[in-house]
């Protein structure tokens, strides 16, 4: 007769996985909604398409220079602090954008915002941290399917929202980022 093994245990999540997941959500549905709706808003600033490029160029430099510094931070203070701390720059970021008066603050606020939208890495590292690692590439599914949801739905939703008024949608996502 065969030893026969019982299943393992199945993992469940704690709590805090799923807030981890929802804070990536938030911090990339902004990035998604915005992102239509930057072309016209900087029309509507007079920007020309070398000043387009910055805009768009300068959350790319930003988030690509803070990255690696948020991550040896997370590893020196925790990684719900750090991931706390990236969901309000963001949504200072998006304020920021959204009662930008002219070009220059609104690229301020991308920079900001750019700056500290580096939830998906602490997000990696977390599930890294506290999913057993056989479970490990359900988790990191999950939460590409979150991001492609969010660029699925995201720019719909900005370009709805920017029927009222252009930075409605960085608006919004501050607030959202903020709750």
């Amino acid at each position: 007769m065969r030893d026969v093994q019982p299943p393992p245990a199945r993992f469940r999540p704690p709590p805090s996985l799923w807030i981890c997941i929802f804070s990536v959500a938030i911090d990339i549905f902004s990035i998604s909604t915005v992102l239509p709706v930057v072309p016209f808003l900087a029309l509507e600033f007079g920007a020309s398409s070398f000043q387009l490029g910055i805009i768009y160029a300068g959350f790319g430099a930003a988030q690509a220079l803070s990255m690696p510094i948020i991550g040896s931070l997370s590893d020196r203070f925790g990684r719900k602090k750090l991931l706390v701390a990236s969901l309000v720059g963001s949504g200072c970021g998006l304020m920021i954008q959204g009662f930008a008066p002219g070009l220059t603050v609104f690229i301020v606020g991308r920079v900001v915002a750019g700056s500290f939208g580096s939830s998906m890495p602490l997000a990696e590292s977390f599930i890294g941290d506290v999913v057993p690692e056989p479970d490990q590439p359900r988790w990191h599914g999950i939460l590409g399917a979150i991001v492609g949801m969010c660029f699925m739905f995201g720019p719909g939703i900005g370009a709805g929202l920017a029927q009222f008024h252009l930075q409605t949608p960085m608006k919004v996502c501050s607030v959202l980022a903020f709750t």
